[in-house]
């Protein structure tokens, strides 16, 4: 026997989500002329409708009845409502039973991508894999490098052939020459360098999903907005695992496996491994047969390198072809930890002003050997690279780029299979020499030392008999070294407060804020594993910025730790850090366009700022913010805080908040046990 549904209330006269206007007569008459043995009405995902029993979109069932009336109570009341009665399809009961949907405006934002998506690569159905054509991979290629700087400045080339000599792009060795043409024939040289490497196109499978509740969170942007949220949600983390296999990659498994290679080292062969195999030579620690050797190369006093200048100088002028050692376009890439200890070694106690202001230049222009400095992403921490960016390359496959995008509401998701052949060549080895990581040793690798050094300085503080820590316990060569560090931490901090300063966009500025928030990011952690307190402007600055940038799970582990050892404001700030932890947050929570996205933080920061003392208008601010953050999903919630706010504020604006709220429980009634922020 078929299984018919209850009556169900599909649609309500007013405005629609997509800009139209339905009136109660027109309900009236749809449910009157409505007669299935004449023209049937099916279940679609929206608007979407696919055209195969196979298609990710195909009916999910059949209206079988339909009558309207007026809503009786609730908001709605009033109202003319359709409803109907279904006879719903295997799938649409599974749907039900699970209890899986995108919200409604979603779903029309989803429907209007795929639709965008079909017309772009010329394809009825995302769901069906679909090989994309040359003129949109070469789109999709530019939007990958819009998420990695590095990216746009390697080349990213297709070639027609899975495996074949690589390109040799580049300018190669000298062209110049003479011939005696009386005796023999000028012959013509390739411009760039070709020695018989061959490069091997392996399928990259980039497979990822993005839950319900995220799309659900992007639903209130403009269509082009949702889709660039959507391709820049799946495009970035395929360019930044395209780099992470460039540095890291050493084989190309049949069967990856992500546990044992965390850093995709086992999906395709990347740069660094290809010099180890072809040319070992050009990394210093490897024989010529590309095996690590035992031989180690100390940076620092009594080293086999006063400096990392003159072991780049030495890499230069030992590894590079004599035509390349001056060239313009060289750029050393650098791991962070030799980036630190780099600054290290530029400042000591004896140092004169002047020389500490070379240390800031480093930090703003970052030049070693005067060679342009950068560190990318999943480069090894004690790497360095000497090359130029076009001496790098990442071939893919044309017509091997594969995509299909399912909406899986079995797990709550929109899922998103995409692969692409590509193999990581190094154009000319002659133009590139560095150093096996695991060769480097530092003199002054203060931040190794960092936490050691704090340890055994609390266990001394903490003696019986011990008086003053400053007093009697002796500055330790690492107690020195964690000096030197938080020295060259100052000193780039006070820079990039500098050049933070000198934007005047404020999106701008949240963006540049986010860009150097990721260099701090081991200082951060080091400051909270210690747990010892103590004053820290560029700490409580760091927290700040988190809050600005959106990085709530770092800033509530830092408010934490601000709070327990009550640190002061940043400089600047006249008022108390609670105060402006407070105020920070729920300014970026009344601002924002879906502040129910913030609720759980909310609340974590409510448990963290309870019993502190904070101005009335500030703690007015946090209520509103936080019944913003209710209002959608708990109004009576949010009605609570709402009022709490006026307690403490009365002229706040939430008056008409509060009434519409009031109007719209009134049916219901009110809760109590109201929680006060200074309870």
């Amino acid at each position: 026997m078929e299984l018919i549904t209850d009556w169900i209330r599909a649609a309500v006269e007013g405005a629609t989500v997509d800009g139209r206007t339905i009136t109660g007569e027109q309900l009236e008459q749809m449910a009157a002329a409505y007669d299935p043995d004449i023209y049937n009405a099916r279940i679609w995902k929206e608007h979407v409708r696919g055209i195969t029993s196979e298609s990710q979109f195909k009916p999910l069932g059949n209206v079988v009845a339909t009558r309207s009336e007026a809503i009786r109570s609730g908001a709605l009341t009033g109202k003319t409502a359709l409803f109907v009665k279904i006879a719903p399809a295997p799938e649409l009961i599974t749907l039900v039973r699970a209890g899986h949907h995108m919200n409604n405006e979603t779903r029309l934002q989803f429907n209007a991508l795929t639709r965008s998506i079909c017309q772009v690569f010329g394809i009825d159905d995302p769901s069906r894999k679909f090989t994309i054509a040359p003129t949109p991979v070469q789109g999709m290629v530019e939007l990958i490098q819009e998420e990695a700087s590095f990216l746009k400045n390697i080349n990213i080339i297709p070639v027609s052939a899975q495996v074949g000599q690589k390109l040799g792009l580049g300018i190669g060795s000298p062209v110049a020459s003479r011939t005696n043409t009386d005796n023999e024939d000028r012959e013509t040289r390739y411009v760039g360098e070709l020695k018989g490497d061959e490069y091997h196109c392996m399928q990259t499978n980039f497979d990822t999903h993005l839950n319900y509740a995220v799309l659900d969170s992007w639903a209130h942007l403009t269509r082009d907005d949702f889709r660039r949220m959507y391709s820049r949600a799946v495009l970035k983390r395929m360019a930044l695992d395209r780099i992470m296999i460039g540095w890291n990659g050493s084989s190309a498994a049949e069967t990856t496996d992500r546990a044992a290679n965390p850093l995709l080292q086992d999906v395709n062969v990347g740069w660094l491994e290809k010099v180890r195999l072809k040319a070992p030579s050009k990394l210093m620690g490897y024989d010529t047969s590309g095996v690590a050797t035992d031989k180690t190369y100390r940076i620092g006093e009594g080293g086999e390198y006063g400096t990392l200048d003159a072991l780049v100088f030495d890499i230069i002028s030992n590894l590079l072809d004599p035509w390349y050692q001056n060239g313009e376009d060289l750029v050393l890439i650098l791991g962070r930890e030799l980036w630190v200890n780099h600054g290290l070694t530029l400042y000591n106690d004896n140092r004169a002003a002047t020389e500490r202001n070379a240390l800031q230049t480093w930090f703003a222009r970052e030049a070693i050997a005067g060679l342009p400095t950068v560190t990318v992403p999943y480069f090894p921490a004690r790497g360095l690279v000497v090359t130029s960016y076009d001496n790098l390359s990442l071939y893919y496959q044309e017509g091997k780029t594969r995509r299909a995008i399912i909406d899986n509401p079995k797990r709550d998701r929109v899922e998103e299979y995409l692969s692409s052949n590509d193999a990581y060549v190094v154009e000319d080895y002659g133009k590139i020499g560095g150093i096996r990581p695991g060769a480097v040793l530092l003199k002054n690798a203060a931040a190794v030392h960092y936490a050691a050094h704090f340890a055994t300085r609390q266990d001394q503080a903490t003696q019986p008999g011990t008086q003053s820590t400053a007093a009697t316990v002796p500055e330790t060569p690492q107690h020195r070294e964690t000096r030197h560090f938080n020295q060259a931490q100052k000193a780039k901090f006070d820079v990039d407060k500098a050049q933070l300063s000198r934007i005047r966009s404020v999106k701008r500025r949240i963006e540049a804020k986010r860009e150097r928030l990721t260099s701090y990011m081991d200082y951060i952690q080091l400051v909270l594993n210690q747990d010892s307190g103590g004053n820290d402007d560029i700490f409580v600055t760091l927290l700040i910025w988190c809050l600005d940038v959106g990085e709530y799970r770092t800033a509530l582990l830092m408010i934490r730790y601000a709070l327990k050892h009550r640190l002061a404001a940043p400089e600047g700030y006249t008022r108390s850090l609670p105060e402006v932890i407070a105020e920070e947050f729920a300014d970026f929570v009344i601002k924002s366009e879906q502040p129910e996205q913030f609720t759980e933080h909310l609340e974590q920061l409510h448990s963290l700022l309870s019993g502190q003392d904070m101005f009335d208008q500030v703690t007015a601010k946090f209520y509103k913010a936080w019944g913003l953050s209710l209002e959608q999903n708990q109004p009576q919630q949010a009605l609570k805080y709402y009022r709490l706010a006026l307690v403490h504020n009365s002229g706040l604006t939430i008056k008409r908040r509060i009434k519409r709220l009031e109007k719209q429980l009134m049916s219901e009634g009110e809760a109590d046990g109201t929680r006060h922020l200074d309870d």
